[in-house]
């Protein structure tokens, strides 16, 4: 049986500076979340959450949306602008390379090698360099419902008589795949209401046919641990401005090895050569033998302010931060008996969506409301007593009429 939950206990020597805490303590946790931040850790727990220091008297649950950045990011973010300001920055030293350090952070999240992964700019480009692998003709597989960014690029391709799309619910997405599919792409979670695909099935579904796996973790990694090589993916894309807290503008794509050739490195530039740094005019084309050569040119600023937060999150094991970020949704669906989330979003249905999004307005609570749910997605930041707040107030909003209703 594959695994793509990992339980990881190694050291990691990450240092954080915290320059301005907030005050939230340890009385703001239940009895689980206290024990769980005694355990030992290199790093203390409740220091790395009290970076975040989300508005006065704000209740944000809407990390789906956008994560919140640590202190140590802003405070990166503001010396690139100082830098960028005052004309002292050196592009390469000083902006540019911190993108190499945020390449072996995020392999160290997947636990894979860096020299799998490529830096991006979004989701979508990510997509149209897989889409480029797909055999001409070739089926591709996708869940019904899934994020417009995954699965554009694969329309485009069919558009142009590239390839052809064929949609399956998420919950018989596995039972889908046939001989003649040739990708599978799908979001790990949902990001409309949070479902999880069955990993190891699509796993094992495509092994069966020779089909590659391509897996978007835009709503899970930085949450819910992977070990990318047990799960058997072949091409992973991660937006990291959600759960992996970074400016927007940060993406990553992970390209397993033995594939390195297949795709079209579509949008290729001087960052996705051999050397990138020494040469920037001219032929011959020269790309990098690693994933590297899907590398695209990078927003500098995004990307200093990547490296603190993927250091901060990485100077939690994964076990727990899944724990801090799963538990108080998970209280929040059984304070509205509710079905327990297996991702840290709960879906909420409401019957009047414009009411719902003043109620919440007037309670201070940052939730998404879209489609007759409320999407409620909880960080490893987040607290418990944010979550009691929330029930209260979701409680005579939520819809108990029978689901089958006409």
């Amino acid at each position: 049986m594959i695994s793509f939950f990992t339980n990881t206990t190694s050291d990691r020597s990450v240092h954080i500076q915290s320059s301005r805490c907030s005050t939230k303590t340890i009385a703001n946790f239940d009895a689980e979340h206290a024990t769980t931040l005694e355990a030992t850790h290199s790093v203390d727990p409740r220091t790395v959450i009290d970076l975040f220091t989300p508005a006065q008297g704000l209740t944000y649950l809407d990390s789906a949306t956008y994560g919140l950045p640590p202190q140590p990011t802003l405070d990166a973010l503001r010396g690139a602008l100082d830098g960028w300001q005052g004309g002292t920055a050196h592009w390469i030293d000083d902006w540019d390379r911190e993108a190499e350090v945020c390449r072996k952070l995020f392999a160290q999240l997947l636990h894979s090698r860096t020299d799998e992964v490529s830096l991006m700019p979004a989701v979508s480009v990510a997509s149209a360099i897989v889409a480029s692998a797909v055999p001409p003709g070739g089926e591709v597989l996708i869940p019904e419902g899934d994020f417009t960014s995954i699965i554009y690029p694969f329309l485009v391709a069919e558009k142009r008589g590239e390839l052809t799309v064929r949609e399956a619910p998420l919950e018989i997405l596995a039972e889908a795949v046939t001989p003649a599919t040739s990708l599978v792409a799908t979001s790990l979670v949902q990001s409309a209401d949070g479902r999880v695909v069955d990993l190891e099935a699509l796993h094992l579904a495509t092994r069966q046919v020779d089909a590659r796996l391509y897996l978007d973790v835009s709503q899970a990694l930085g949450v819910m641990p992977l070990n990318v090589e047990a799960a058997g993916v072949d091409y992973l894309a991660c937006g990291a401005y959600k759960w992996l807290c970074c400016p927007r503008g940060v993406a990553f794509l992970y390209v397993r090895e033995a594939l390195w050739q297949t795709p079209s490195p579509v949008a290729a530039s001087w960052r996705a050569g051999d050397s990138p740094y020494g040469r920037f005019y001219g032929m011959p084309l020269a790309l990098a033998s690693t994933a590297a050569r899907f590398d695209v040119s990078l927003a500098w600023h995004a990307w200093v302010g990547a490296r603190p937060s993927l250091e901060t999150l990485c100077a939690l094991d994964d076990d727990l931060r899944f724990r801090l970020a799963c538990t108080p949704v998970r209280h929040l669906a059984e304070r509205l008996e509710l079905p327990p989330p297996d991702s840290s979003i709960l879906s909420v249905p409401v019957v009047d969506d414009q009411r719902a999004a003043e109620t919440l307005r007037a309670a201070s609570i940052k939730a998404s409301v879209r489609a007759s749910q409320i999407r409620v997605s909880s960080h490893f930041y987040n607290s418990i007593a944010d979550v009691e707040h929330a029930a209260e107030v979701l409680a005579p909003l939520v819809d108990r009429r029978p689901a089958d209703r006409t």
